[in-house]
């Protein structure tokens, strides 16, 4: 048996509700259902699913998986820039370092900037300051 890896909850939550609809099935037909639904499906739970998602996510079923803490983006609110609309945001560096970083509306952030509740409590008080928002990544 592999290692489980870790799926976010959103797709916990998919797999339980695919499960559930076959209630009246046994356990490993309720299983054969779930994968045939990930390997057929374009979107889970409002989210499309690309080929390598899908192999992502069948290995992750038969193998077992741990649900991920949700990540947080954290948006100073009230800040403004002389660039184009947008928003600093506070992300923590692989150094330890938190730091503050612009990024202009729909423009990807980096991994550093997606954090945990754990990285959020021992945090400097500046950053406890900000309002978290969570983050609905894509695995």
């Amino acid at each position: 048996m592999s290692e489980k890896v870790s799926v976010p909850a959103w797709f916990d939550q998919w797999a339980k509700e695919q499960k559930a609809a076959k209630a009246y099935l046994d356990e490993n037909s309720q299983l054969l259902y779930l994968l045939r639904r990930i390997s057929s499906s374009e979107t889970a739970n409002g989210r499309v699913l690309t080929a390598a998602a899908k192999v992502f996510f069948i290995k992750a079923v038969l193998d077992g998986y741990a649900i991920e803490p949700p990540k947080y983006l954290l948006p100073m609110a009230g800040t403004t820039s002389r660039q184009a609309a947008g928003q600093l945001y506070a992300g923590l560096q692989q150094n330890g370092t938190w730091v503050a970083e612009y990024f202009t509306s729909g423009q990807a952030k980096p991994a550093n900037f997606y954090v945990t509740q754990a990285q959020l409590s021992t945090a400097p008080e500046w950053v406890k300051a900000i309002q978290p928002v969570v983050a609905d990544e894509l695995a």
